[in-house]
């Protein structure tokens, strides 16, 4: 009975591990380096910072006219905001 309860740890020990294994290996294979992580993420400081102030103003000010509006809540004008993602389309140009 013992020498059937070891080998059933021993089997569940070195199932597990080759689980973890693969995924260890596959994590490597396919996570980018991080000098290919700097090239794709543009993190210029000053070019955040001005997409985000520009981003805040636009909003601030649709919220102004927002309230500045006779309308009722339910026909508020939306954020004026076009997209600047990578390989986003705007519907409302097709």
């Amino acid at each position: 009975m013992a020498v059937a309860t070891i080998k059933r740890v021993a089997l569940n020990s070195v199932v597990v591990g080759g689980v973890v294994f693969c995924g260890w290996v596959f994590m490597r294979a396919l996570s980018p380096s991080k000098e290919k992580m700097m090239e794709t993420l543009s993190l210029d400081p000053d070019e955040h910072m001005a997409t985000h102030k520009k981003k805040t103003a636009q909003l601030y000010a649709t919220i102004q006219q927002n309230i500045e509006s006779p309308d009722p809540v339910w026909k508020i004008k939306p954020l004026q905001n076009k997209r600047q993602d990578i390989g986003a389309t705007d519907p409302s140009n097709k």
